[in-house]
């Protein structure tokens, strides 16, 4: 997978973005390249830790909906076929 800037102009990447890898990671549990991976659209989080996701958003009272996580994927993913 190729990185890009246009991981963070999504509303999860925005989110992300906001609040930093470390915090949003610990949040769930999970190591920062589990993040960097969902990020990258290299792995797609599980309906669970979307879930958490959704939840630590809630938290900083941010709106961030399962929905826009998918989107997230799925756009860095056309990005990166776009960018072959």
């Amino acid at each position: 997978m190729v990185w890009t800037r246009n991981q963070w102009t999504t509303r999860f990447g925005k989110f992300v973005d906001r609040f930093g890898v470390p915090a949003i990671a610990s949040d769930l549990g999970v190591h920062r390249a589990t993040l960097y991976n969902y990020l990258s659209g290299r792995t797609e989080p599980r309906r669970t830790m979307i879930g958490k996701i959704v939840l630590s958003a809630r938290a900083r009272a941010v709106k961030l909906s399962p929905s826009d996580i998918h989107r997230h994927t799925a756009f860095v993913r056309n990005e990166q076929e776009v960018a072959r």
